[in-house]
């Protein structure tokens, strides 16, 4: 079976996410709520290594497309 792409826009939906994430983290921080903030932290992590996951496989997959 043949593997698909992760769609550009996908991948920017990642990103942009991940820095919501990071903002809503460092406003929570700030506040001195700690459990949200480590909440938020942890979700922006997941979702920038997600986005960078993407691209990496997506690279892998048109490595491989073109042999």
């Amino acid at each position: 079976m043949q593997k698909k792409k992760i769609h550009l826009m996908i991948i920017l939906a990642l990103f942009i996410n991940g820095m919501a994430m990071v903002l809503f983290a460092i406003d929570n921080i700030q506040l001195k709520n700690v459990g949200p903030g480590i909440t938020f932290t942890a979700l922006a992590v997941v979702l920038f290594s997600l986005g960078v996951y993407s691209i990496v496989r997506n690279s892998k997959i048109k490595e491989m497309e073109r042999r």
